[in-house]
């Protein structure tokens, strides 16, 4: 009777029909398309059978003894408002069929059942339950993500609809409780304001500019935080709402207070500080880590925006071509297959900034004009969205592999790209001249040496920063958006860790970095 279309495979479906020949005639049909077939002689054992095993998809006569099918699909629909229901209907039920539209029943098809038009049938059914499916293996992908990070995630419309579990450390109130609140009810006063604005043109689907802004909270018990908060637009659920990124930097303030403090004493007391700090040097790897993860946030969210964006745009198209009587098996399969892919690559983008941030144990053969191709691969989105274009210049004949720590010198490499970055759109704001971006790296070897150049067209380093650039904690990002660590921990990474070395100067209208490190003589790496 049916051509086994694979997609029905794996789904669960449950045919209702009380008349023992039809039910066993179209069953016997159905066992060929389905492995997991369930029959039901009667509305009643119909809906019983639902309640147990949930299947995917519901066909059901409507006259039938004890329940009829649109009684039943009512009870269903009052289980899952998803379910996928198939009415089979006689010519003569034309009341009826009225009836099972206002109930949301998604197919009919008219007795005698037609093979084909019931597989048909069969197919959309299906076809809505696996791009609700992908639909929720993205959500949960999000979710898997969020609850795993120490920066506080939440997404927000008139009121939190969704908050990771390291909000609650950060605000002392239990997840239930943040959900039956809005953000600016946890924020100093002087900032609600400002929040709530925000919000409201988010909500409207505003795109406005990505940057961390400090501003104080207060946490259940009282107390006030010092938090970095970013806020994005995002589409979710048929609407717009407000993707909120909070970082806890109280104990960075605390700092920061601390070295005022300092600087109103004798200068024997701040050096006598800086020498017991120096001692937690071997802390700032990991400090420098988590700076990066503030950009990696937006890394993420630029990943992802795009695949979002078509997957909602083929749910739309799915249902216009569907009110507009164009969607056939075909529309559909390429859609879920669209759809797919797309969730693919948020998963595999995922996986790659898991290893990204992963430090390398031990030192091996690296190449590393991979290296950098796998960084920009990560982050190359960030710099185009500003209009930043990087440009890749090596000698094909020359082999570009040195020994150390791969994942290391990546992050130097997006140290030096993300300064430049900075660079460049501060050099806009101050010539408030909107000039295209320019990232060149050029690579070349020598004899026994491997050197990366990496320039950009910014604005450049001013003398008196030049002398200081890689000294730890100094930054020449205004508003405090710099931690200082970053360069710092480049040239250590590069010259103590990896025995090359690290340089910065000026040329033309850019800065300059160079990285030297000794070349490979096998030429192993991959």
């Amino acid at each position: 009777m049916f051509n086994n279309s694979g997609i029905l495979d794996e789904l669960r479906v449950l045919y209702v029909e009380d008349e023992a020949a039809v039910r066993l005639n179209v069953g016997e049909s159905l066992m060929r398309l389905c492995r997991n077939l369930y029959l039901a002689s009667n509305g009643k054992e119909g809906l019983d059978i639902y309640v147990a095993y949930r299947p995917d998809i519901v066909i059901t006569d409507i006259r039938m003894p004890k329940m009829n099918g649109l009684a039943m699909a009512r009870e269903i629909k009052k289980h899952n408002p998803k379910a996928q229901i198939i009415i089979t209907t006689a010519f003569s039920d034309t009341d009826m069929l009225i009836e099972s539209i206002e109930l949301g029943v998604n197919q009919y098809v008219i007795k005698p059942i037609n093979a084909e038009k019931l597989l048909e049938k069969l197919i959309l059914c299906a076809n809505a339950v696996c791009a609700d499916r992908a639909f929720k293996e993205s959500h949960d992908l999000f979710k898997k993500l969020s609850e795993g990070s120490a920066f506080g995630v939440a997404l927000h419309r008139e009121k939190f609809l969704y908050v990771n579990p390291a909000m609650q450390s950060i605000t002392g109130y239990k997840p239930s409780e943040l959900l039956n609140m809005c953000v600016w009810d946890v924020m100093g006063h002087r900032w609600q304001h400002g929040i709530k604005e925000q919000m409201f043109w988010r909500l409207k689907g505003v795109k406005m500019p990505l940057e961390y802004t400090e501003m104080e909270l207060i946490s259940k018990d009282g107390k006030t935080k010092w938090i970095k908060l970013l806020t994005d637009t995002v589409e979710y659920r048929g609407g717009f709402c407000g993707l909120l990124d909070m970082i806890d930097i109280t104990n960075e303030k605390q700092y920061e207070m601390e070295i005022l403090q300092l600087n109103r004493t004798l200068e024997e007391r701040v050096n006598e500080e800086i020498r017991k700090r120096s001692e937690q040097e071997l802390l700032l790897v990991q400090q420098s880590k988590m700076a990066a993860m503030g950009e990696m946030i937006g890394a993420i969210a630029h990943q992802w925006r795009q695949p979002l964006n078509v997957i909602s745009l083929i749910m739309y198209d799915l249902q216009d071509a569907f009110a507009d009587g164009n969607l056939d098996s075909d529309y559909m399969n390429k859609s879920v297959d669209d759809s797919v892919n797309q969730i693919d690559f948020m998963s595999k983008a995922i996986e790659a900034f898991r290893n990204f941030l992963k430090p390398s144990k031990k030192k091996e053969l690296f190449n590393l004009l991979q290296s950098i191709n796998d960084t920009l691969l990560l982050f190359g989105a960030m710099l185009s969205t500003v209009g930043i274009t990087v440009n890749l210049n090596f000698n094909e004949d020359d082999i570009m592999e040195a020994e150390g720590f791969a994942n290391e010198f990546k992050q130097v490499i997006f140290n030096i790209i993300n300064n430049a970055r900075d660079a460049i759109e501060g050099n806009r704001a101050t010539t408030n001249v909107r000039t295209r971006g320019r990232i060149d790296i050029t690579g070349w070897r020598t004899e026994d040496r491997v050197i990366v150049e990496i320039s950009d067209n910014g604005g450049g380093i001013s003398p008196e920063a030049c002398c200081k650039v890689f000294d730890a904690y100094f930054t020449t990002k205004e508003d405090k958006k710099g931690t200082g660590i970053g360069m710092y921990m480049s040239k250590t990474i590069i010259e103590r860790n990896m025995g090359g070395k690290l340089t910065a100067s000026n040329r033309g209208d850019g800065a300059v970095f160079t990285i030297e490190l000794k070349a490979s003589q096998d030429g192993s790496a991959g």
